[in-house]
């Protein structure tokens, strides 16, 4: 009964909360009325972006890769602004960004998801997510906001430009943000870049700044979800143009 009643909790959230433009709920029972209640989804032939990063020796084009971030950015920022009141998803990692034959990407999993109610802090929910994508000051305060999924993409957005993820890696390898940050304060963007093939250095910076403000520890310093997807078009605009 408790299962019956978590699985109807998040069907509701589905029909709730536009479900067809992140991760298509075919039918709640598949169809017939089962003891246990299943959830049959759309099929995503090509995985999880998780798999693609782990087990691809040759990365994902800077094109394709800003694709895939532009894509995930979109429905994230559907998420904050359908409603009235905002759906925090905070679980944003490369195991929950699906990509389909056409290895277009959709945003998954919303076990962590909650919506915030105007006014509220959502202290109440507790903190949830996987360390190295939980908001560092969320962490602390346990104050949640739309801020929060902002960290977690810009951790996301840090992985497609290594084209390696935390998941995988002890922090004591490889912690990525903190090496991140270093490359951006000593001006070293060339060796940010080092695998892309972005040529232009202004494209370069463009890029390590956007990254940077979405992964500040206060979250009022990050854009909203809408200014990144927004910018996010803007420079692939700029690198379609340019043919990089």
């Amino acid at each position: 009964m408790k299962n019956k009643r978590k699985f109807e909790a998040k069907e509701e959230f589905f029909m709730r909360n536009g479900s067809l433009l992140l991760e298509k709920q075919i039918s709640a029972y598949g169809g017939k009325e089962t003891e246990v209640p299943i959830l049959v989804q759309e099929f995503i032939p090509s995985g999880s972006l998780l798999n693609c990063i782990t087990s691809n020796s040759v990365p994902f084009s800077w094109s394709h890769r800003l694709r895939i971030a532009t894509e995930i950015a979109d429905a994230v920022t559907f998420l904050h602004c359908a409603k009235s009141n905002p759906v925090i998803h905070r679980d944003i990692r490369p195991n929950n960004i699906l990509l389909d034959e056409n290895y277009v990407a959709k945003l998954s999993n919303f076990g962590f998801s909650v919506v915030l109610p105007s006014g509220k802090t959502g202290t109440e929910f507790g903190v949830q997510g996987l360390n190295g994508y939980i908001d560092p000051e969320y962490n602390e305060t346990s104050r949640l906001s739309v801020k929060c999924d902002v960290y977690s993409f810009g951790v996301v957005l840090i992985e497609l430009l290594y084209w390696k993820v935390i998941e995988s890696q002890s922090f004591s390898e490889l912690d990525m943000v903190k090496d991140f940050m270093i490359s951006m304060e000593c001006g070293d963007i060339h060796q940010i870049f080092d695998h892309s093939s972005i040529g232009r250095r202004e494209l370069k910076l463009e890029h390590s700044q956007l990254f940077s403000k979405c992964i500040r520890f206060e979250g009022v310093e990050r854009p909203t979800m809408m200014e990144v997807a927004k910018e996010l078009r803007r420079i692939k605009g700029i690198i379609g143009y340019h043919g990089n």
